[in-house]
This record gives structure tokens, sequence and C-alpha cells, in this order.
């Protein structure tokens, strides 16, 4: 169920430091991963790190090798490094050793490896190598998929974070197992009295800062496991909230007093499906998703989208478009090909970050970040 952030219970003691901790350790593997000279690991994207909250262990999940095995050897090469850059920068009272894992979920729906693989078969000469996404869709979802292929991959971690619009319906009075149509039937309620003062009184109270208990079918980590693997066996676990926004959430009535058309803007991480649910609580009841429909990611909307069978191949300036970006002359453009920190007055930029770094034809040469009092690249695409 959703409630308000501000709660006297909630997540496990420590599970908010170590959600932190994890995005700390992910921006930095992958930091130092961009400063790194080696093939094997010219395409891997580093997905996530799930810490033992008593330091033991952390697992990095990585995906986007040519060769999954490859990578892994040249990562356990580099573990000594890594695990350096980690007590560096993240000041830890010790620093946990690290395991590589292939993340199988970043390309867990079967259709999207379907789409990967016709990417890369389409590709003339063989070189389209890695191909990833910002965020998968669910199996009975439809809509907007952002996809990046070879170099631009190393851009996907700007849109992952990216808001979110979808439509779908949700239908009053039956439960199931995956909290969409797709699952079993698990609870029946008589909802025949709810009007619409009721629903809009319930959707308000779901819309804003919220948390959410990710759904048992989600690709959420615990204890280094996915959920939905989890779920597949049968298996269910205690799953601690998440704070999520809704920016909008828009209902609409049908011919069907049970069933309501939604439309919601939400933050990366809200499970729409979850909000159905949530929805179907509040009001004193329970409630599935079904129809679900992504109508845009950040910027990319579904005005944008192209059919499966005709897919359009942007330049990678394209996929950081939401940033601020900058022109630099031929000059900056070699120091920065070869991943040099640069002071904010050379690169000329203001603010907070990461900026789009252009050349002075357009095509983008890298993302830079703060560094201090300077700015270092994180993804460096020339050179």
């Amino acid at each position: 169920m959703a409630r308000n952030r501000h709660r006297s219970g909630g997540a496990p003691r420590g599970f908010d430091r170590t959600e932190r901790l994890n995005e700390l350790l992910t921006r930095i593997v992958a930091d130092e991963l961009e400063r790194i000279d080696d093939r094997r690991l010219d395409l891997v994207t580093v997905t996530g790190v799930d810490t033992d909250r008593d330091l033991s262990r952390a697992r990095v999940y990585v995906a986007g090798g040519a060769d999954d095995d490859e990578a892994l050897e040249a990562l356990d090469e580099q573990r000594s490094r890594l695990q350096r850059a980690i007590g560096d920068r993240a000041r830890l009272r010790r620093t946990p050793p690290l395991v590589f894992v292939a993340d199988e979920a970043a390309r867990s729906a079967e259709r999207i490896e379907d789409i990967l693989r016709g990417l890369r078969d389409e590709s003339d000469d063989g070189s389209v190598g890695a191909v990833g996404h910002s965020g998968t869709l669910d199996p009975d979802a439809t809509g907007v998929l952002v996809l990046g292929v070879g170099r631009a991959t190393r851009l996907l971690r700007f849109l992952t974070l990216l808001p979110k619009r979808y439509t779908a319906t949700i239908v009053l009075g039956a439960e199931t197992s995956t909290l969409d149509a797709a699952g079993e039937v698990t609870a029946v309620h008589d909802m025949s009295g709810v009007d619409r003062d009721d629903v809009l009184r319930a959707v308000a109270g779901l819309t804003g800062d919220i948390e959410q208990v990710p759904p048992m079918v989600s690709a959420v980590k615990v204890g280094g496991r996915r959920l939905h693997e989890i779920a597949r066996e049968g298996g269910e676990v205690e799953r601690a909230p998440r704070s999520v926004t809704v920016h909008r959430f828009d209902v609409a009535p049908t011919d069907d007093p049970l069933r309501w058309r939604a439309d919601v803007e939400c933050s990366s991480g809200t499970y729409v499906r979850t909000l159905a649910a949530d929805l179907g609580t509040a009001l004193g009841g329970g409630a599935h998703l079904t129809d679900l429909r992504r109508l845009a990611v950040g910027s990319f909307t579904i005005a944008e989208a192209r059919d499966l069978e005709d897919p359009e191949v942007l330049p990678p300036s394209a996929g950081v478009r939401h940033l601020d970006g900058i022109a630099v002359d031929e000059a900056l453009a070699v120091d920065i090909g070869h991943g040099k920190v640069l002071d904010r007055e050379r690169l000329g930029v203001e603010g907070d970050g990461p900026w789009a770094v252009h050349g002075s034809d357009g095509s983008l040469l890298a993302v830079y970040e703060p560094h201090g009092g300077r700015t270092k690249p994180t993804v460096v695409l020339v050179g």
C-alpha cells in the first residue's frame, strides 16, 4: 500500500542508507571503468550494486559486454583497482569485497531480446555490438522503449532515471497475483458502491511523494536475487517500501463503473500496477491493472516512436538532449578525447551538470560531470 513519506514504521533500519550506498558505489565503479583501457570492458555498463548491510560483500551487476565471460574475467583483474577507488571516494569504515555478476535481467523480457537480436542482425557490417535499453517494459505493456546501440549504450545511465508517462485501465473489484490482468485472481470485492468522489479522493492520496512496496513480479533485487525469479519459484519475501513521486494521476470513468482510465506521470521506479492495487485498497477493496501503455520516457514520446519492423537509429546526441549542452573547438576536443579533467572555465560550463559536450560539427564527444571545483568525463565517445 502507498503511504505518506513521513511515517513512523516502514523500511527496516538502515535500508535507505544501504540504498544510497548502492547508488554511490554504482557511480564510482562506472566512473572507474571509463578510465580502464581494456577492449573487453569497452561496452560494459554497470546496472547496479547490491551491498550486504554488514559490508561483507558488494555484488556489482554488469551488462552490455560482447562476451560475458570475458567481461567478468577483465573485471576480476581490475578488482583491486576498483576497490581502491571505492575506498578513496566512499570513505567507508571497510571496503566490501566486490563480486561481479552478469545482469541477466538487463534483457529479461523475451520480446526485448528479439528486438536487440534484430538490430544486431540488421547491422550491415556487424559493428552494432552491444545493445541495451533504458528500462524494460512489462511483458503485457506497449509503448516507448529507448534503446542504445554500440558505444551509445554508455549514455543509457542518463536516461534510466528520467520521468515516464503511462496510460492504463484500472479494474476495481478484483486482485490478482501479478497486480495486472496476466495474473490469477486472488480476491474479489463488491465495489459497486464506489462513486466518482471516492475515486478522486483516493487518487489524490496517491499523488505526490509516496512510498510503494515493489511487486513480487518486479526486477528489484532482494538478497542478490530478482523478485520475479523468486516469484516464479512460488516464493514471496518481505519488501521494503521505496520512495517515488507521482507527478500526475488523472482518472476518468468508462461505461463500466468498475473500470477507470488512468493517465500517470511519475518518477523512474514507480510501478503503475502497484498504483492500481493501492487505489483498490484505499477504496476498501482491491484492483488490478490492464492495457498499460508507456507514452513517454523523458522527452522521448510515443509520437516519435517507430514500429519494431522499422527502427530508427538516432545520433548519440539525441540520448542526452535533456542535458545542458556546450560546443567546443577542435583544440579542446582533442583533450576531451583523451579524457582529461578540465577547469569549469576552460570547458565553459555553469551549474550542477552533467553537461553534453559537442564538437563544432554538432556530434557528441563526451558527457562531463562536476569533479570538486573542476569537471571530469563520465562518458567519452571519441578518441
